[in-house]
């Protein structure tokens, strides 16, 4: 996944500390504001969504920010683009903070849970 925000979205340039900017949150777009043409938002909820699955399963500490970065889907402007390249950046710049999935499951435990499991009346 971090390959693909250094990929795709050209992100990582930066080293972020922080998710968000202190005291910040992100708008809807006025009438009068200049939106992203129609690639560059197909390419913001692609980021998004990408960010979505990642807080979801190895990093529920962006939650926050990307669920403020999820309510601006449609009329995405520049400044809310930015904020989805600074939390990709976070993500970049602390690889090792998050969930981490590694299977070490004893397996005749498991058997033995799951004949319990089968065996028993509920």
């Amino acid at each position: 996944m971090i390959q693909s925000f250094q990929g795709e979205f050209d992100a990582g340039r930066t080293k972020q500390v922080t998710q968000a900017e202190a005291g910040t949150v992100l708008q809807k777009a006025r009438a009068d504001e200049e939106q992203l043409d129609e690639e560059d938002q197909t390419k913001y909820r692609s980021g998004v969504s990408k960010m979505m699955h990642m807080m979801r399963w190895t990093r529920p500490d962006i939650y926050n920010v990307v669920r403020d970065c999820a309510r601006h889907m449609q009329g995405t402007t520049e400044d809310h683009y930015q904020a989805m390249l600074r939390v990709m950046d976070n993500v970049i710049a602390m690889p090792g903070r998050g969930l981490f999935l590694a299977p070490r499951l004893n397996f005749k435990l498991a058997e033995r849970v799951i004949l319990i499991l089968q065996n028993a009346r509920i």
